[in-house]
């Protein structure tokens, strides 16, 4: 039932509509959040969106068009690192094999 506000106007309640967290409406807060995370922004509201992304992950200083292009990076740059020599392989597999082949002493 709507209530009557002192001012004559009436009120009506309010209706919370639920989205599932996996609804498109929130693919952009998603990927914006994931940004900020990978750099490491400790909140997002210390963090000023604009046009180019600073990667400054391991003192990286890539400057990237967007969050798409930061996320190719992040995942070609910064994901399969040689833990020995920081050689970066293009998968996981390739890592692993390059482990065994230049770094195991068997």
């Amino acid at each position: 039932a709507a209530a009557a506000e002192p001012g004559g106007e009436i009120l009506r309640p309010l209706r919370k509509r639920a989205l599932p967290p996996w609804d498109s409406f929130f693919d952009e807060g998603s990927a914006s959040r994931e940004v900020l995370y990978k750099k490491g922004a400790a909140s997002e509201e210390a963090v000023v969106f604009a046009e180019t992304i600073v990667c400054g992950v391991d003192g990286c200083k890539a400057e990237l068009a967007g969050i798409a292009a930061y996320e190719e990076h992040y995942a070609c740059a910064h994901v399969n690192i040689c833990s020995e020599c920081r050689r970066v392989l293009p998968s996981c597999r390739l890592l692993g094999m390059h482990v065994q082949e230049a770094h195991d002493s068997f």
